[in-house]
């Protein structure tokens, strides 16, 4: 399966679930819950009183590997601020 063709499939998947292409498996989690909304929230507040510095962004899209082909969507991604403006998805 290609990214491409993977992307479509995630894409037309409920919002309850998310989909997962590793090592050529496709597996089916559940999407983000209230204890994982949590979790970030409680980061966020620790990091709300730094102005500099690296800031928590939630449910990011990564390339993970430099061809591209590479793809992730972690809970979490500490990065500078402002780093994902002008990205896209």
């Amino acid at each position: 399966m290609s990214v491409e063709e993977f992307e479509e499939l995630a894409h037309r998947a409920p919002e309850t679930v998310w989909l997962e292409f590793v090592g050529g498996r496709l597996t089916v989690k559940r999407g983000p819950d209230g204890n994982r909304s949590e979790i970030i929230a409680w980061l966020q507040r620790l990091w709300a009183g730094r102005a500099a510095g690296p800031w928590l962004y939630a449910h990011r899209g990564l390339r993970t590997e430099a061809d591209d082909a590479g793809r992730a969507r972690p809970d979490g991604v500490l990065a500078p601020m402002r780093h994902f403006v002008a990205h896209g998805d």
